[in-house]
């Protein structure tokens, strides 16, 4: 075996061939914490729907907290929300002889217009009639099965 095969490598430095240490840390660092964008607060409009297939409210999930967002109607939220909406989408293709399927475009799911822009304080406004409104259709759907 070579030297170098036998050497042995530990997470916290270099060992000799011995297994004795010669270069180990005395602390451990930190892990590196990537740097966030701010968030940044839009009004927009989702467009209608274009066909019968697509659904008739926007749904976006994040960490845990789902919105469901009427479409063409003015709502505000954040960047983080936006860049979900930006990356849901589906590939179109283009078929012709010899070339076979070929990939011309990217679709959006979720397209949307930028009206302005807005603040948290509104988001969180928006955020709070929208979920006092589920709530209470949630209430009325109960209520109505009830009956029935």
């Amino acid at each position: 075996m070579s030297p170098k095969s036998q050497e042995q490598h530990s997470p916290f430095g270099m060992e000799d061939k011995a297994g004795q240490s010669t270069d180990a840390p005395e602390q451990v660092k930190a892990p590196v914490k990537r740097d966030e964008e701010p968030l940044v607060y839009k009004r927009v409009k989702f467009y209608p729907k274009t066909d019968k297939n697509q659904p008739d409210n926007v749904t976006l999930s994040l960490n845990g907290v789902t919105l469901l967002i009427q479409r063409d109607k003015e709502i505000v939220l954040s960047n983080a929300f936006l860049a979900l909406a930006d990356h849901a989408t589906y590939a179109q293709f283009r078929h012709s002889q010899g070339e076979g399927r070929k990939e011309v475009a990217r679709i959006r799911l979720y397209p949307y217009q930028v009206i302005s822009d807005a603040t948290e304080k509104e988001f969180m406004e928006m955020r709070a009639t929208g979920a006092r409104r589920q709530e209470e259709a949630r209430l009325r759907d109960e209520v109505v099965q009830k009956i029935a």
